[in-house]
């Protein structure tokens, strides 16, 4: 069953369809209420306000990841195309360096720890012997710990895929299972609602269809209303004007006789 259903807000049964110049007005005030919040390049600058009585949405909350991400994104204002993009050289989601192999220190990578400083006497050449002594047992014990890093880790990784060779497929169709009867659930809750759908708009062309009858006679009394009224309006503007002119061959008579 499809999850897509169509729904009618508004079914003007007995409502006559707005006319061509009407729709062309409504269109135009809707692209001029758009284009007061648009800068110059047509873009949307500022948020079109909401209705009053939507609701208002809530503040988004992302995981430390996402943020870190998205301040990433903002400090180096990375816009543009996915191509453009890639040619910024955006750093990768995962460190890859630590599933890299690791080199304990050599004289050819590292040569200050392994330097003699043949070139000291006494007493600083002994205490410069230390100090790279020193260095490079710290550098040894540094690539030790990560070594026992990356062994507990690999260690766990080779036992969660054993655990999921050996159960992942039957945790899969469980899994399954419960989405099938979950999406069943959810089908059976959206064949009810289309049924309430289409028993509220069966009522309501019921009621429209049965009031058509008095909404079009109300709109043609209150039509000839208005023509009743204009035309009483224009008959007064007429006895006006009849009484203004006989008043005026009253005076005209008046100033004869005398």
């Amino acid at each position: 069953m499809s999850l897509l259903h169509e729904s009618h807000d508004s079914l003007p049964y007995i409502d006559r369809a707005p006319s061509p110049p009407s729709l062309t007005t409504a269109h135009a005030l809707v692209d001029a209420e758009i284009a007061a919040h648009a800068d110059a390049n047509g873009d949307t600058a500022t948020p079109i306000p909401l209705h009053p009585s939507l609701p208002s949405y809530p503040p988004p909350r992302f995981s430390t990841l996402v943020q870190a991400a998205l301040q990433y994104l903002d400090e180096n204002n990375l816009e543009g195309s996915q191509q453009q993009q890639q040619q910024q050289h955006l750093p990768p989601g995962i460190d890859l360096s630590r599933y890299e192999d690791l080199e304990l220190p050599t004289p050819e990578s590292d040569p200050d720890l392994f330097s003699s400083a043949g070139q000291s006497k006494g007493k600083s050449k002994s205490k410069n012997k230390s100090k790279n002594k020193q260095a490079l047992l710290e550098a040894y014990g540094a690539t030790l710990q990560k070594s026992a890093t990356s062994l507990e880790y690999l260690h766990a990784r080779h036992l969660n895929l054993n655990l999921l060779q050996r159960y992942g497929a039957n945790a899969y169709l469980v899994s399954n299972h419960y989405l099938e009867a979950m999406l069943r659930e959810v089908e059976g809750e959206l064949a009810r609602c289309r049924e309430e759908v289409e028993g509220v708009e069966g009522r309501r062309r019921g009621v429209q269809e049965g009031r058509k009858g008095e909404v079009e006679g109300l709109e043609e009394g209150w039509r000839k209303g208005v023509g009743r009224m204009l035309e009483v309006e224009a008959a007064a503007e007429g006895l006006k004007e009849e009484i203004l002119r006989r008043r005026r061959e009253g005076a005209l008579v008046g100033v004869t006789e005398a």
